[in-house]
């Protein structure tokens, strides 16, 4: 009995010390806020608020997809022009 329960011990800590190797994602130790640092925003002159004249804007795409409170409908941005 205690040689199944340790080996079922033995089992699952091996698993899991698997699964965590498994999931290591490659990029981040390059991502500050993975490894408990923290995102810092830096934008143009340290403006918090960033406008752009509507001749400078890039028009955008009629993006599509389900929607998440009516099942089976689609909803697009032309929705909400």
């Amino acid at each position: 009995m205690r040689r199944t329960r340790a080996a079922a011990a033995a089992v699952v800590a091996t698993a899991a010390l698997t699964l965590t190797a498994c999931t290591t994602d490659s990029d981040s130790a390059q991502n500050a806020v993975a490894v408990g640092g923290t995102f810092q925003f830096h934008s143009p002159g340290g403006q918090t608020e960033i406008f752009y004249d509507e001749s400078e804007r890039a028009p955008l795409p009629d993006i599509a997809g389900d929607s998440l409170m009516e099942e089976g409908e689609q909803i697009s941005l032309s929705d909400f022009e």
